[in-house]
C-alpha cells in the first residue's frame, strides 16, 4: 500500500515528466518563399532574406552594349531560363527579394553573354545566379 507522501511524489514526477515532453515550443516556422499570381502563367516569387542567401541569388542589370555599331540588350547567359515548352525567360528583380519571370527573345549567345532581340529594358535588374532555384519555387518543383 502506498503512503500519501509516495502518491504526492509520484504525481509530481509524472507531472514534471509530462511538462518536459509537452509539444509546446517557441519555435515558429516561416515559409522561405511566397508566390502570388502576376498574370496567366506567371507568378511573383518573394523570398525571405535567409532563403535568398541560401539559394545564392545574385543580380545584375540588363546592359545596352554596342555590338558591330548597333546598340543591343545583353544579359549574362546564366540569367536565361528555358521553359519546358521552349520559350526563354529571365527573372527581373523589381523590389528587394522579389522576382518576376519576364519573357526574353535571344538573338544569339556569345560565350557567357546572351544578346537579346527583345526583353526588359537596359538597366533592369535581372537575376544572374539562382534563376533555376526561383523557377523551382515558382512552379513548386521539389515540394
Amino acid at each position: 500500500m502506498k503512503t500519501p507522501l509516495t502518491m504526492i511524489a509520484l504525481a509530481l514526477v509524472c507531472g514534471l515528466a509530462g511538462a518536459a515532453c509537452s509539444s509546446g515550443s517557441d519555435y515558429v516556422y516561416i515559409e522561405p518563399a511566397a508566390t502570388e499570381q502576376v498574370d496567366e502563367g506567371r507568378w511573383r516569387v518573394v523570398l525571405t532574406e535567409l532563403a535568398s542567401q541560401r539559394a545564392g541569388v545574385e543580380t545584375t542589370t540588363v546592359a545596352n552594349q554596342t555590338i558591330d555599331g548597333v546598340a543591343r540588350l545583353t544579359v549574362p547567359y546564366s540569367s536565361v531560363i528555358y521553359h519546358f515548352e521552349g520559350s526563354t525567360w529571365a527573372y527581373t528583380n523589381p523590389e528587394p527579394l522579389t522576382f518576376v519571370r519576364e519573357p526574353i527573345e535571344i538573338d544569339y549567345i556569345d560565350g557567357a553573354m546572351a544578346v537579346l532581340s527583345a526583353g526588359p529594358g537596359a538597366g533592369t535588374s535581372v537575376v544572374s545566379v539562382g534563376a533555376a532555384e526561383l523557377y523551382g519555387v515558382e512552379f513548386g518543383i521539389g515540394k
